[in-house]
């Protein structure tokens, strides 16, 4: 993608793997995310949600970075997702 940002990782970082996002939290001026997986109850009572990783990002910034993600995905990995123009022009129509 022509705008992805240069990134220098000086020492690796693990991939965490999340089944979604359980929680949004403004935090001021940013907001924080939580993320979960899904795995089966260890109890065997149905499914519980085990927060993987919490991620801070200035508020400002959440608009930008969807839409980054949105146009990574849908240029490699699912055409059936709107675009991020298709998301823009729905966002002007209903005034969100």
């Amino acid at each position: 993608m022509g705008d992805e940002i240069q990134l220098v990782e000086l020492t690796a970082h693990a991939d965490i793997f999340a089944t979604g996002i359980g929680k949004v939290e403004i935090l001021g001026s940013c907001v924080r995310f939580w993320f979960y997986a899904a795995q089966d109850s260890l109890g065997g009572v149905g499914s519980e949600h085990l927060v993987v990783s919490k991620l801070v990002i200035p508020i400002d910034k959440v608009p930008d970075t969807l839409q980054f993600a949105l146009r990574g995905i849908t240029a490699n990995a699912a055409p059936w997702h709107p675009s991020p123009d298709t998301l823009t022009e729905m966002k002007r129509r209903t005034g969100h």
